[in-house]
């Protein structure tokens, strides 16, 4: 599972995109689907924006704007990248796939791109979580910093309190993130933060959240992505995404 995939405008008018890369580190041929989560609204990965891909034994497909090119969707929200058996019947047993995404917009004033790279998402039952965030403002100068976070239940809503820390430990403000069934959202900090934190809770719902935060430096267009970390005394073992695949 890969949050933050977009194709979508941001600030300045540049066009926010995500470069998919899938490599099969098997011994064998595998066919792979990718789903696409829309942030906001609840998803059935049934019903969802897809594409599927055949790799041969250690090939690597690097894919463009995914979303646009290949999904042929706007918007932004989280893939899913499945060798689900329930899907692929012929897939070996045991399949396993690679996948990385890079989110990324082009340059104001110089040729090329700037953004960053997303590592698959690696969830736990952590009910509470945290992760570092800066966020100056959205402006000329300094960095705008963003908190998100991917409701990986399939049927209930999800409720999680963000509580946003200074370096002190003193809390600043405190908001929510609403999130239907399978599905995403993201909120800019309402507060300044150097070297904060943001601490995200649940508060309704159940099973397990990924939580994550951005940062993007507003001259520059270099980006951050961060993963949240389980609290002390919270569940850290990693849960496999396989209960995503439709069947499972």
């Amino acid at each position: 599972m890969l949050p933050g995939a977009a194709n979508t405008l941001g600030a300045h008018s540049t066009r926010w995109r995500s470069d998919l890369a899938l490599r099969n580190p098997g011994n064998d041929p595998v066919d792979v689907r990718v789903f696409f989560l829309r942030a906001g609204q609840a998803n059935d990965l049934a019903n969802a924006p897809h594409k599927d891909y055949f790799l041969v034994t250690g090939e690597v497909k690097e894919i463009r704007n995914v979303l646009g090119a290949e999904l042929g969707v706007t918007g932004t929200g989280a893939l899913v990248v499945s060798v689900s058996r329930t899907l692929f019947p012929n897939n070996p047993a045991g399949a396993t796939i690679s996948a990385a995404m890079r989110t990324a917009a082009p340059l104001l004033l110089a040729p090329g791109d700037a953004g960053s790279g997303i590592a698959p998402a690696e969830p736990t039952d952590a009910a509470r979580q945290s992760v570092g965030l800066t966020h100056d403002g959205v402006g000329d100068k300094g960095v705008r910093g963003a908190v998100g976070a991917v409701n990986l239940n399939r049927r209930d809503w999800l409720k999680l309190r963000i509580d946003y820390v200074d370096a002190e430990g003193e809390v600043l403000a405190t908001k929510e993130l609403h999130l239907p069934p399978l599905s995403a959202a993201q909120q800019t900090s309402p507060v300044r933060l150097a070297k904060g934190t943001a601490r995200l809770s649940r508060t309704e719902g159940r099973g397990p959240f990924v939580a994550y935060a951005t940062t993007v430096d507003n001259a520059a267009g270099d980006a951050t992505f961060t993963y949240a970390a389980p609290d002390p005394g919270q569940p850290a073992t990693v849960r496999p995404v396989s209960y995503l695949s439709i069947g499972e």
